[in-house]
C-alpha cells in the first residue's frame, strides 16, 4: 500500500493531504486518533508521510493500553487527498490460567471481560485484583489467539501461606496500654476474597475502666469493582466511685457497612476510583445495667467517596474527596426525636451532610534515603454534628503532642514529615543485618476547630512539633513517636512532652 502512495504521488507534482478517516467504530474515542493527523494536513501525501501518520496513531493506540490493536491502509484511491485508516482491533480471546490451560475463581472474578477489546490498562487493574491478596503474586502475558486479532491472556500465579496473624501493643504516656489481635485469610472461597478480624483490648490494664473492640470484614472484587461487607463491635465500661458506693457506667456501639468501590480510569501515572458506602449504627448506654433510652439510639449514613492518585517520578500525591449524609431510614432515630418525646430541639443533627477532604503528598529527594510528606485534612458541614461524627484533634495520626482534643464539626490539620530511611542495620560482631530498616523522622503539625455553639470550651488552634523512629523487620515493626505541644489547651502545656509506643509482631 506504500508503493501505491508513492507512485500516486510521483504522478503529479503533489497532493495535498486534505482529510484523514479513522475506520474504528469498536474503539471509544475514535475522533481522539483523527486528530492526530491534524497536523499532518496540507502536505505532500508519499510514504514517509503515511508512515508517520500510522507511526502517530499506533504510538497513542499503545499509551491507552491497547497494545494489540494497529493501524493499516487498504489499497485506494488517494489523489482527491483523502486517506481511510483502518484499525484492527485487537481482542481478548481467552483467559486462562497459565499451568491448567482453563479458567479458575481468581480468574473468573478478576478477568471479567472475554471477548472484549485487549486493553492493557485493565489487565493490569485485574491483575492487582489478584495480587491484592498478600499471599499471591501473579503475571500475564499476551499470547496469540486463533482469531484475526485475537489473543490469548495466560495468568500465572504463585502462593505462600494464606495466613497471617499479628499481635500488638500500643501505649502511651497519657493512656492506659491497648493489646490487639489480627488475623487475615486470603481466598478463602478461592475468588480473590479476603477476611480480616481484628481485636483491641485496654481491659488487661485498667482496674476502673475497660474497652474491646472486635471488627470482621470480608472483601472480594469483581473485574473493577471491590465489594466490602464491615461489621465492628465497640464496648466500654466504666467504675464510677462514688462516696459510699460504685456506679457502672456502660455502652456499645454495632456497625455494619456495606462499600462498593469502582475503578473508573487509570493510566500510568494516574487512578481515579469512585466508592459508595451505607453503614447502619446501633449504640447502647448503660448506667448500672439499665438502658439510657436518650443515649440510645440507631443511625444509618450514606458515604461517597471520590479518590484520586497521581504517581510521578518526583513522588505521588493522594487525595481522597468525601461526603457523608445522614439518614433517618433503615430504623434510624429522626432528628424529630427529641422534640417528640422530651419537649426540647437538639443542636447537633443526626440527618446531616460533611464534608471531607484527605490530602497527602509525597516527596522524594535527590538521595532516595530522604522525603518528605505532608498531609491535610479538611471536615466542613452547615450542620451542627454528635459527637461520633465530629473531627478530634491531639493525638499521633493528627496534631502530636496533645493528650486532651479539640473537636468540632468544622475542622482542619497539616501535618509535615521529613524521613530519612536507612536500608539496614549490620551487627558490628557478626556482621549480619539486625534489621531490614530504619527509619527517622521529624515534623511539624498545626490544627484549627471552629468555635461554634456546641465547643466554646474545645476549639481554637493548636501546633506541636514531633519525631519518630520506626525499625521494621520481616516479622516486627516498630514505632516510638514523641510530640511536644508549642500552644496550651486544657492540661496541656508547653513543657509537657507524649511519647507513643507501638509494637507489632508477625507470627
Amino acid at each position: 500500500m506504500l508503493q501505491t502512495a508513492a507512485q500516486a504521488a510521483s504522478a503529479t507534482e503533489c497532493t495535498a493531504l486534505r482529510q484523514v478517516d479513522i475506520v474504528a467504530a469498536e474503539l471509544p474515542d475514535e475522533s481522539r486518533l483523527a486528530m492526530l493527523a491534524r497536523p499532518f494536513l496540507g502536505r505532500c501525501i508519499d510514504s514517509d508521510l503515511i508512515r508517520t501518520i500510522l507511526s502517530e496513531i499506533s504510538n497513542d493506540l499503545i499509551a491507552r493500553g491497547y497494545v494489540t490493536s494497529r493501524p493499516y491502509l487498504l489499497e485506494q484511491d488517494i489523489s482527491e487527498g483523502q486517506i481511510e485508516i483502518q484499525i484492527l482491533v485487537g481482542k481478548i480471546e481467552a483467559i486462562i490460567d497459565a499451568d491448567s490451560g482453563a479458567s479458575n475463581g481468581k480468574i473468573a472474578t478478576a478477568f471479567m471481560f472475554n471477548d472484549e477489546i485487549l486493553n492493557l490498562r485493565q489487565l493490569e487493574t485485574s491483575l492487582e485484583a489478584i495480587e491484592r491478596a498478600r499471599s499471591v503474586s501473579a503475571n500475564f502475558e499476551i499470547r496469540p489467539g486463533t482469531k484475526q486479532g485475537g489473543s490469548i491472556v495466560a495468568v500465572k500465579t504463585s502462593e505462600t501461606n494464606p495466613l497471617l496473624t499479628e499481635l500488638g501493643v500500643n501505649a502511651r504516656t497519657d493512656l492506659d496500654p491497648q493489646l490487639s489481635f489480627r488475623a487475615v485469610l486470603d481466598n478463602l472461597l478461592d475468588i480473590n476474597d479476603i477476611v480480616e478480624f481484628r481485636y483491641n483490648s485496654g481491659e488487661v490494664f485498667q482496674a476502673l475502666q475497660s474497652n474491646r473492640s472486635r471488627e470482621l470484614n470480608y472483601s472480594f472484587p469483581l473485574g473493577s469493582y471491590l465489594l466490602a461487607l464491615n461489621h465492628s463491635d465497640i464496648e466500654f465500661e466504666q467504675r464510677i466511685q462514688g462516696i459510699n458506693d460504685s456506679f457502672l457506667s456502660a455502652g456499645d456501639t454495632v456497625s455494619d457497612q456495606l462499600r462498593i468501590s469502582k475503578l473508573l480510569t487509570r493510566s500510568q501515572t494516574t487512578r481515579l476510583t469512585f466508592a459508595f458506602a451505607l453503614e447502619l449504627k446501633d449504640s447502647r448506654s448503660f448506667f448500672d445495667d439499665q438502658l439510657i433510652d436518650v443515649s440510645s439510639y440507631k443511625t444509618s449514613q450514606l458515604q461517597l467517596e471520590l479518590r484520586h492518585d497521581w504517581l510521578q517520578s518526583w513522588g505521588q500525591l493522594n487525595t481522597r474527596f468525601n461526603y457523608h449524609q445522614g439518614l433517618d431510614s433503615f430504623g434510624a432515630r429522626d432528628d424529630d426525636y427529641y422534640t417528640l418525646e422530651d419537649g426540647f430541639e437538639s443542636e447537633a443533627r443526626l440527618q446531616f451532610e460533611k464534608f471531607n477532604i484527605d490530602s497527602q503528598l509525597f516527596y522524594y529527594l535527590q538521595n532516595p534515603a530522604w522525603y518528605a510528606s505532608v498531609k491535610l485534612y479538611l471536615q466542613y458541614s452547615d450542620d451542627i454534628l454528635f459527637d461520633n461524627d465530629k473531627l478530634y484533634l491531639g493525638s499521633p495520626y493528627t496534631v502530636r503532642g496533645y493528650s486532651s482534643a479539640l473537636s468540632g464539626s468544622n475542622a482542619w490539620y497539616l501535618r509535615s514529615d521529613l524521613t530519612r530511611r536507612l536500608q539496614s542495620v549490620v551487627n558490628p560482631f557478626s556482621g549480619n543485618p539486625l534489621t531490614k530498616s530504619i527509619s527517622l523522622s521529624a515534623g511539624v503539625d498545626y490544627g484549627n476547630v471552629k468555635c461554634e455553639i456546641d465547643n466554646p470550651d474545645v476549639c481554637g488552634e493548636i501546633y506541636s512539633i514531633g519525631m519518630g523512629v520506626e525499625i521494621a523487620d520481616a516479622n516486627f515493626i516498630g514505632r516510638l513517636l514523641w510530640g511536644h505541644p508549642l500552644k496550651e489547651i486544657g492540661d496541656d502545656i508547653g513543657d509537657q512532652d507524649i511519647f507513643s509506643l507501638d509494637l507489632r509482631w508477625t507470627l
